[in-house]
């Protein structure tokens, strides 16, 4: 069976470490790429990020999920601001009426930075981490079930329609349509699986929902975990440091833009 995430079993010791651990750091880096003012900060986290990948054993799953998910994204962001950047003085070069502005490449190397940064962090989270390991341990800190459900399903959704909309575009072929051609023939063949994907995402919930109601999922009793993931008191630690240089750090960015706009 397909699994429903990104995961990648290994046995690693980023694997071992609990999932509100690797959470916290991926908040970490997600922060900081968003708000650090110098491109090489953001440089730094994104070849950290890789680092960490290749200790985890995963950089492989790691790169063709980001080339797979963000490299047309980085490629209309460096045509687009290289070539409209508002307020350019400085031209590149220029080849006949288009011409490439210094100032729009800048923008676009730390926009560009910034978004590989985010998403080989998130990537990177959803390959060393199980789902129910971290909505787990979240309800286990004081999260109520219901609101892991939410979370849980919300990582799984993706994966499921995905695997879904597969099999549905599958049975299809299989009673003669046509999904290869020009653009055009493609999107008429993609048109006729949205009704099966939407009412069978409908019925699967439904029937995820009748099932777990009859495990007790709404009953008030007490729960017991029927496995236990280790959480040293060292990782706890570095989570508390973690969030307190991630406060400081938000909050010295915060007092620098109030000062430059003062000024």
């Amino acid at each position: 069976m397909k699994p429903l995430t990104p995961y990648v079993h290994r046995n690693s010791p980023i694997h071992r470490l609990n999932p509100l651990t690797k959470g916290a750091f991926f908040l970490c880096v997600v922060i900081v790429a968003f708000t650090a003012p110098f491109l090489w900060v953001v440089l730094s986290l994104l070849g950290a990020v890789v680092i960490v990948a290749a200790a985890a054993k995963v950089t492989r799953n790691l790169i063709a999920l980001v080339l797979k998910s963000a490299f047309l994204i980085v490629v209309l962001i460096f045509i687009v601001q290289g070539l409209f950047y508002p307020g350019s003085k400085a031209a590149l070069w220029t080849i006949g009426p288009v011409t490439v502005w210094r100032e729009g490449l800048r923008f676009a190397s730390f926009t560009a930075s910034r978004l590989l940064a985010i998403i080989a962090a998130t990537v990177l989270f959803m390959l060393t981490t199980r789902a129910e390991d971290l909505v787990s341990e979240m309800m286990a800190h004081g999260l109520s079930r219901k609101l892991g459900y939410v979370v849980l399903m919300s990582m799984q959704i993706m994966p499921q329609m995905q695997a879904r909309a597969a099999a549905i575009l599958d049975a299809q072929r299989s009673r003669g349509l046509e999904t290869e051609g020009g653009l055009m023939k493609r999107f008429r063949a993609y048109v006729p699986i949205i009704g099966p994907l939407v009412v069978g995402s409908i019925i699967s919930l439904e029937t995820r929902s009748l099932a777990i109601e009859a495990r007790g999922f709404s009953s008030s009793t007490r729960r017991v975990r029927v496995e236990e993931i280790h959480d040293s008191r060292g990782e706890q630690m570095a989570r508390w440091a973690a969030a307190a240089a991630m406060a400081s750090f938000v909050v010295w960015r915060l007092v620098s833009w109030i000062s430059s706009l003062i000024r």
